[in-house]
């Protein structure tokens, strides 16, 4: 059909009486684009156009039409996938096939006021009508990243507040019985004493039970399991949940399976940072810049001989983004590498490590050991009492991973007995959320050690380490409208 056709179809369809053009232009938009497994040769511009007045004229007469060539509004692709069902959208419907890239709006009257609703043009397998993405996110993000999402065209901006409340009265009995009893007694009662009551409103709303929309969500550091469940539970459209912190383990992964979520985090955003933070105590460990500092401090300076850096083998557990970038400077700077892999066969070779599957073996065989893992299942408690007696008398312990991969109670014997040079422990568990935390508690068996370091969660941070996630969390969103495979996804199965 050609351009001086297109009138005459269009002229079949809008002279007919006003009570009847619903009927005959909703026949024709499902006839000819939306019946799956029809075979219609590509429409015209002009036809497409002709049809598409036809089809908004008959579902709001006083719609105004406009067309705007080039790419779609949003800057999706024109061949983007269709998020929403025919008619989807409550403001603006427009099925309409074309292999051109047209972008269709319509101005109609609302309750807010007078807007502009962006219809793409959408095939007859993706068929649909535009809806601005809804994009969830928690009130506490840096307000320059807030205004960065509020301009982006094509998403809707919904702010999640979260508000922890605790009667005052609980406030003094915690802070009173942490100073008065011993830390194993205050951990049996922390849970009735720290509980607080969470409420959540999104946009100063109140959460329901349902609340259909959002389709991406910002999870913080301010998630926990608990909360995480509640906004699972409440947002069906759920679609992919973006961690802006590494660790994932408060997620119900099978939920998020069972439900298709994708979920994803900045893994390899820290991993240079961290690594770096790693080889400074490495070298801090090998020429005793500690020993000396305490010497300093005492008044009693005094001559020590330090450790070359070739005469060192590192042991790596954890063998993922972190532990190869940690790999990698270290034998930049003539340092021997071991790395733990639980299987071989699937473990990617680097030049100049040693691969070994044999973890025992491996801490025998280390002067210092680097652990750099994730909170799952198969690694919670993997360095025990056993396994920390069959490393060598004086090698030193660097954990940059989570906290509950050691057994705390073995570390602290081990440091107490001096089998163990030294320990530097980036982040530990709190008991009563699971999460890490960014100091022990008061009390804490960590605070009596004169050979361990407890950094507090600082191996990722640097100035510049907000603006790096954020950005990560930008080119991963900028994906996923454009119907890309996301990166830095966590495999569901496995938990990292």
């Amino acid at each position: 059909m050609g351009f001086l056709d297109a009138p005459r179809a269009a002229h079949r369809i809008l002279p007919r009486p006003r009570q009847h053009r619903s009927a005959v232009a909703s026949h024709a938009c499902h006839e000819m684009m939306c019946l799956p497994g029809r075979t219609r040769p590509a429409p015209t511009r002009a036809w497409t156009l002709a049809l598409g007045i036809a089809c908004q004229t008959a579902r709001s007469p006083s719609a105004k039409l406009v067309a705007y060539p080039g790419s779609q509004p949003d800057g999706r692709r024109a061949d983007a996938p269709c998020r929403q069902p025919v008619h989807g959208c409550r403001r603006s419907s427009l099925c309409v096939s074309n292999a051109d890239s047209i972008a269709f709006s319509t101005r109609q009257k609302h309750r807010s006021g007078t807007c502009i609703h962006p219809v793409p043009i959408r095939s007859c397998a993706r068929r649909g009508a535009y809806q601005r993405m809804k994009l969830l996110v928690p009130n506490h993000l840096a307000p320059q990243h807030l205004e960065r999402l509020r301009a982006i065209a094509g998403i809707e901006l919904w702010l999640l507040e979260i508000d922890h409340r605790r009667p005052l009265l609980m406030k003094l009995s915690a802070a009173t019985a942490k100073r008065v009893l011993p830390y194993t007694a205050y951990e049996r009662v922390r849970g009735a004493l720290e509980a607080s009551r969470v409420s959540l409103s999104i946009d100063g709303t109140p959460l329901g039970p349902e609340v259909p929309g959002p389709e991406v969500l910002v999870a913080t550091w301010a998630f926990d399991a608990r909360l995480v469940a509640r906004l699972l539970n409440a947002l069906p459209d759920l679609r992919w949940i973006h961690s802006m912190v590494t660790g994932v383990d408060h997620f119900d992964l099978p939920t998020l399976a069972a439900r298709g979520i994708q979920l994803t985090s900045p893994r390899s955003v820290h991993a240079r940072r961290i690594a770096e933070f790693t080889l400074a105590l490495v070298f801090a460990d090998a020429k005793n810049v500690l020993e000396h500092a305490e010497a300093t401090r005492r008044h009693r300076a005094r001559f020590m001989a330090s450790r070359e850096l070739s005469e060192l083998r590192l042991g790596i557990v954890g063998f993922g983004a972190i532990g190869r970038a940690v790999a990698a400077l270290a034998r930049s700077n003539g340092i021997q590498v071991d790395a733990y892999v639980r299987n071989m066969e699937h473990a990617a070779a680097m030049p100049g490590v040693r691969l070994t599957s044999d973890l025992m073996a491996l801490l025998q065989a280390v002067d210092i050991l680097v652990l750099a893992l994730p909170s799952t299942p198969a690694t919670r408690g993997l360095i025990g009492a056993r396994q920390l007696a069959a490393m060598k008398p004086g090698a030193t312990l660097i954990n940059v991973g989570r906290g509950d991969t050691v057994a705390e109670k073995a570390l602290v014997d081990a440091l107490r007995k001096r089998h163990l040079r030294r320990a530097y422990v980036d982040v530990i568990e709190d008991p009563l959320t699971g999460r890490p935390t960014f100091a022990p508690p008061l009390k804490h068996p960590f605070y009596g050690l004169d050979n361990l370091v407890f950094t507090g969660y600082s191996s990722s941070e640097s100035r510049n380490s907000a603006q790096e996630l954020f950005d990560d969390f930008l080119d991963n969103l900028q994906r996923y409208r454009q119907g890309a495979d996301l990166q830095n996804r966590i495999d569901l199965a496995a938990g990292y």
